[in-house]
């Protein structure tokens, strides 16, 4: 064989292992799986009874009923439920759960009409924040996705407006790449004995604990993307793609369901080219749900993270990567412990560096000591977003003085909401209003 021939030979094989190394990675839609594990309610004679986290199990299946279609029926049951839950009679409520067979979903992909409980909403120019009732029809597409091989995440949430698809059929092929917000939730160890201590909690199909469990299926996706009933701080329910819909952005919202191991958390979503390889996976699954003709590369990348989520896109946001560089245009912070917020604000100054395009905005109820780096000045008074004059950074101080009016307006059977405990009392209100608002501001 000549040299020639030899030196076409390899040639060829250095491109296919190029295209192969190109190739997306293949997702396969589990939603319906996700559905089938996630209404074996824990607490129903579906599931073995004899758990040994009483009232973390009640108050989820109390989340069941409350997310009913029927919500005038189902207000009527919970006025019965909520005197039993105050005297703690837990095997009562469960009694009265069991015999009422809640459901959690329907074979779901798309949301019908549904109301939207509170979600803040702010001008794209208003230095307030405000935090309102605000009625939407969401008109979103949500789907779990699993990975192939053994990975972490091993499946994700995948939830885009149904506009997204005919705003990207407008556009030529050229430019029209999905936008996506990657949500990084807080690492599970933390919790680590609230997500496998429970036998039956494993998945009632292959006997885990991950990633089919009932309570990563709840804890990590469920309450990450809806609200419950119609008050605030319920139970850590975010209402994320509530607020997606209520924002009125065309972004693919994709939220990784974390490793049960710490050591593990978010996976591949720490690196950034396997990042990237991930949510080209979700855009080519977008594209063949919807018959659409995309570019390759994928388009405008928002990094949010709640609480010492926020830690794992610092990290990140340190390292070196054209998926930093040209991609992730935006962060948002919403709420991270002092000391992690911190460090957050130092990665984020960097990654942004001299480029005008990336956007940075902060919501906390810790003024942070080097925020001012970011902002030009100081932090500005509670609600009121202060903003650098030259660049989209800005930071939203939302403490108690600017909570309690709005509690006290629209929970107002909760008179000792901060009594309690203020840190914790806050901490979820501020991601499960804040995205909107970010949203909104945001150069989507």
């Amino acid at each position: 064989m000549t040299s020639f021939r030899l030196h076409i030979i390899f040639a060829l094989l250095v491109a296919a292992l190029q295209v192969t190394a190109q190739s997306p990675e293949v997702l396969t839609d589990v939603t319906q799986r996700a559905t089938d594990e996630l209404n074996l309610v824990p607490g129903y004679p579906a599931r073995t009874p004899g758990l040994n986290r009483v009232a973390e199990i009640i108050n989820p299946a109390i989340t069941a009923l409350a997310s009913q279609e029927n919500w005038d029926s189902a207000q009527v049951k919970l006025a019965q439920i909520y005197p039993q839950m105050s005297a703690a009679n837990y095997a009562e409520v469960g009694r009265m759960l069991g015999s009422w067979n809640i459901k959690w979903m329907k074979n779901w992909s798309t949301w019908d009409s549904d109301s939207i409980p509170v979600t803040g909403r702010g001008g794209p120019n208003d230095p307030r924040v405000s935090f309102v009732v605000d009625w939407v029809e969401p008109h979103l597409k949500t789907f779990i996705v699993e990975r192939a091989g053994d990975v972490n995440p091993k499946i994700l949430a995948v939830t885009y407006p149904e506009a997204l698809v005919t705003h990207l059929r407008s556009l030529p092929v050229a430019a029209n790449g999905v936008p996506f917000l990657v949500y990084y939730h807080p690492t599970l160890g933390q919790a680590t004995t609230s997500y496998n201590t429970a036998e039956n909690l494993k998945s009632k199909q292959d006997g885990n604990w991950y990633p089919y469990g009932w309570d990563f299926l709840f804890h990590v996706f469920w309450k990450y993307l809806h609200y419950r009933g119609t008050a605030i701080n319920m139970e850590y329910t975010l209402g994320l793609g509530h607020q997606l819909a209520a924002s009125g952005k065309n972004v693919a919202l994709v939220l990784p369901v974390l490793s049960k191991n710490d050591g593990v958390n978010i996976g591949d979503f720490n690196d950034p080219q396997k990042s990237q390889e991930i949510l080209r996976a979700v855009q080519q699954f977008i594209a063949n749900k919807e018959g659409l003709s995309l570019q390759p590369e994928i388009g405008r990348v928002a990094l949010a993270g709640f609480s010492n989520g926020n830690g794992l896109v610092g990290t990140l946001l340190s390292r070196s990567h054209p998926y930093l560089r040209d991609q992730v245009k935006e962060v948002y912070m919403f709420d991270a412990p002092a000391s992690l917020g911190i460090n957050w604000i130092n990665s984020a100054r960097v990654w942004a560096g001299n480029d005008t395009s990336k956007v940075i905005r902060m919501y906390a109820q810790t003024a942070f000591m080097n925020a001012n780096s970011l902002l030009g000045g100081p932090v500005g008074a509670p609600g009121v977003m202060v903003s650098n004059p030259r660049r989209q950074f800005s930071m939203a101080l939302l403490n108690r003085a600017f909570w309690e009016p709005v509690v006290h307006t629209y929970n107002p059977n909760f008179p000792d909401y901060f009594n309690r405990n203020t840190y914790w009392a806050i901490h979820s209100l501020i991601p499960g209003g804040m995205l909107t608002d970010a949203l909104v501001r945001s150069r989507f």
